[in-house]
């Protein structure tokens, strides 16, 4: 599976049991109260709260997976780009901007947060304050210069 921050792993962890705890009892009390109805073939509560238990149980063992092959990673004082890392950098244009690299699951991009292996991620990873580095963008390949690493 893949890398994560210790704060991804414990989101990822907070999912898993409130899914458990309290989804879990809330869907099968639909169906206990669908069965009760008697006629399952036409019970669309019965049907719907079904289709609701298997997406369920498929999130809840995608869950389990990725957090028993998560290889958790605590920022490095390096001096480096790493996993964790604030990362501000000057854009070919002169503006500054600042990034977060995370793992994949941590990723979003609107709000600064970046995969360590999406194209502009693994781009700075590795790299250490005054490395100019080259990043594919939908844009076209964009440069940028490291001027803070945190």
């Amino acid at each position: 599976m893949g890398k994560m921050t210790k704060s991804g792993y414990e989101k990822l962890k907070t999912e898993l049991e409130r899914l458990e705890r309290e989804e879990r009892p809330i869907i099968a009390k639909i169906l206990k109260e669908a069965i009760s109805q008697g006629d399952l073939s036409e019970n669309f509560a019965y049907h719907d709260g079904k289709r609701r238990q298997t997406e369920l149980e498929d999130r809840i063992s995608a869950l389990k997976e990725e957090l028993k092959h998560a290889q958790v990673e605590t920022k490095k004082e390096s001096g480096m780009v790493g996993l964790g890392s604030v990362v501000t950098v000057v854009t070919q244009d002169g503006s500054e901007r600042e990034f977060t690299i995370t793992g994949k699951e941590e990723a979003d991009p609107a709000s600064g947060k970046i995969s360590y292996d999406s194209p502009l991620g693994s781009a700075f990873m590795d790299r250490e304050v005054g490395a100019v580095t080259t990043a594919a963008t939908p844009a076209g390949p964009k440069t940028y210069t490291i001027k803070k690493i945190a």
